[in-house]
């Protein structure tokens, strides 16, 4: 008997007994991190950007690292600063300002920071 109707049940082959599997969201998009040669933010925001994909059910292998080199590479991208988090070619954070080729700082509950609290990506990555 299933007691939780909205969990779904799959016939055990072994055994003959339901068993729950979880459902992971399907979802396409383009994951990108956009950073700086140099920035000492990069490898931790890597790391939290896979973590926060994962947490969200997001396949953390479709994320792509990409090197903003100059001026222009800024412009193509609507670059703000390193590290930002881009998804479907949307800024998780948006900006003001003119892109340019910087270091990015992220509001967070004790003050500015070079990365945003893992809670508050995967809100962005939600929202996206």
């Amino acid at each position: 008997m299933n007691m939780h109707p909205a969990i779904p049940l799959i016939p055990s082959p072994r055994h003959g007994l339901a068993v729950h599997q979880p459902s992971i969201p399907e979802r396409s998009a383009m994951i990108e991190l956009l950073i700086i040669n140099d920035c000492p933010n990069s490898a931790p925001a890597k790391d939290l950007f896979l973590r926060a994909l994962a947490l969200e059910g997001l396949d953390p292998r479709s994320l792509a690292v990409k090197v903003i080199e100059n001026d222009d590479d800024a412009a193509a991208a609507d670059f703000h600063g390193s590290p930002s988090f881009v998804m479907d070619g949307q800024d998780l954070f948006p900006a003001t300002g003119e892109p340019a080729v910087s270091c990015r700082v992220y509001a967070t509950e004790t003050g500015l920071a070079g990365l945003p609290e893992l809670d508050v990506l995967r809100r962005a990555i939600r929202a996206a």
